[in-house]
């Protein structure tokens, strides 16, 4: 894999598209007829009477949905093949570049102005250069005011990514046909259209290859997977399913995926997990299964896992004040995955965040003093049935129990071994946590963030984010004024 290429779009990039870029639509390789002036949708009115549906929605996901009917099982049932979960078609590639983008779908100019950008067959940007790769006149410098740092930089040129993957929040302010339409699937058809053969009216049950190819794996565009956020889930999953399982094309995108989860293979022994956590910040029985079964069934011991899921609770979990919120999610990283979670990649948060590994914290290390004799075996009761008492009603009624008591320090001694060589795999956690939510929402505040955070087993340090911490600070001082707040 070479690279992935993040997509952050923000208020002051551009708050009005271009002429010229508007003429691009009807001149352009893929262009449509100019944008129809009531298409054109303004930002979503958060502080309006509009939240009153929204929270409506809200109310019923969860007091009539939530513990008593989950999609995700829904979609076991009719598809309960895992090949329909699994994708491999770019594993026999020499290298994959990868878009990613999260929290789209609301105002046309900046939602489209993303899409514009993951069209291009090409980006060239300006990257910040490391010193220490520096070397003679090689990219410009840039000195501050202060004149105490130098930004050297260089320009890259970062191809199309051959599968752009969507990190949930697919339209707000909830899902409906109205919005998926507008504030998604208008966007990407203006920045790229689909093939003749497209109708957005036809569902898809099967999922064909596209015309002219006999699999995916002879598909040479680019496809596009995404995982429903917590807005997708308002209304129990309804719309993510009609238009992202049961559509073919997301303008130029092939749409290959038919559930909500799915596993994509990728070269060089990677591979990305999209994990759909629900409204329950959690994966579900049958979701951790087929996970479960990818892992034991199809990766080596030094296979490389990019977990993606919406809400990057690494993060949240420190706000809220909460623990152990998505435990089966983290049970599969830790205990099933075993070290070959890499990269933990979310959105939600609406700017652009980088924690990085800095500490692991997986092996206690005991004083000289509190250290056992290696030649006598520790013998564990952890994992054994409590011995009942000749008095207790278990024996007396059961005594067929009484076998698992009768169990000899050879067979303990084994059942020690056997925990810690399950335990021996979780020797690294995730070289890098990434919240990447500026698919063209609003803004989020970058300078809130603690600098160091634990999660799984390691401890992070806040590495990157855009927009910079001082102009997040201003922004944020700058909305103060503007509502007539003082200090």
């Amino acid at each position: 894999m070479s690279g992935i290429r993040m997509m952050v779009s923000f208020g002051w990039f551009c708050n009005q598209v271009e002429d010229d870029d508007m003429d691009e639509l009807s001149e352009g390789e893929h262009g449509h007829e100019r944008l129809p002036p009531e298409q054109n949708l303004p930002m979503v009115p958060w502080y309006s009477m509009l939240l009153f549906d929204t929270v409506f929605d809200l109310l019923i996901s969860l007091k009539v949905f939530l513990g008593r009917f989950d999609m995700r099982t829904m979609q076991r049932a009719l598809h309960p093949n895992d090949e329909d979960y699994c994708f491999d078609h770019l594993a026999g590639k020499d290298e994959v570049w990868l878009d990613f983008m999260a929290d789209c779908g609301d105002g046309f100019n900046s939602s489209y102005q993303i899409a514009r950008l993951l069209a291009q067959p090409e980006l060239e940007v300006d990257c910040e250069l490391p010193d220490q790769q520096s070397s003679g006149d090689e990219g410009d410098s840039e000195q501050d005011d202060s004149n105490k740092t130098k930004t050297k930089t260089i320009k890259r040129v970062f191809p199309r990514g051959d599968a752009l993957v969507i990190g949930g929040d697919l339209a707000y302010p909830h899902p409906d046909s109205k919005t998926y339409e507008t504030r998604l699937f208008r966007c990407f058809e203006y920045a790229m259209k689909p093939p003749p053969s497209y109708h957005p009216s036809a569902i898809s049950t099967r999922k064909k290859a596209p015309e002219g190819c006999s699999s995916l794996r002879n598909y040479a565009g680019p496809s596009v997977f995404a995982i429903p956020g917590n807005h997708d889930w308002f209304d129990g999953l309804n719309t993510f399913t009609r238009y992202i399982c049961q559509r073919d094309w997301l303008g130029g995108w092939l749409l290959p995926q038919k559930t909500s989860y799915f596993s994509l293979k990728l070269p060089h022994d990677w591979w990305l997990f999209g994990v759909d956590l629900a409204l329950e910040n959690d994966i579900d029985t049958d979701q951790f299964g087929f996970f479960e079964r990818v892992v034991q069934s199809q990766m080596g011991p030094n296979d490389a896992v990019i977990v993606l899921t919406h809400e990057p609770r690494w993060l949240l979990d420190v706000y809220e004040d909460r623990s152990n919120v998505d435990a089966k999610l983290s049970y599969l990283i830790e205990n099933v995955l075993k070290g070959r979670c890499t990269v933990r990649l979310a959105g939600d948060i609406h700017n652009y965040t980088r924690h990085s590994l800095v500490e692991e914290t997986h092996t206690l290390k005991r004083p000289a003093s509190m250290q056992f004799d290696a030649s006598r075996p520790r013998i564990s009761t952890a994992n054994l049935p409590r011995r009942h008492s000749f008095s207790s009603p278990v024996h007396k009624h059961f005594p067929h129990m009484k076998k698992h008591e009768d169990i000899t320090n050879e067979e303990r001694v084994a059942m020690d071994a056997e925990q810690a060589q399950s335990d021996s795999g979780r020797e690294r956690s995730a070289e890098h946590l990434i919240i990447s939510g500026g698919g063209g929402a609003f803004l989020h505040p970058t300078h809130i963030p603690s600098p160091t955070l634990s999660s799984n087993g390691g401890t992070y340090e806040h590495k990157k984010c855009y927009p910079p911490a001082h102009v997040s600070r201003y922004c944020a001082v700058q909305r103060c004024d503007e509502c007539g707040l003082r200090y």
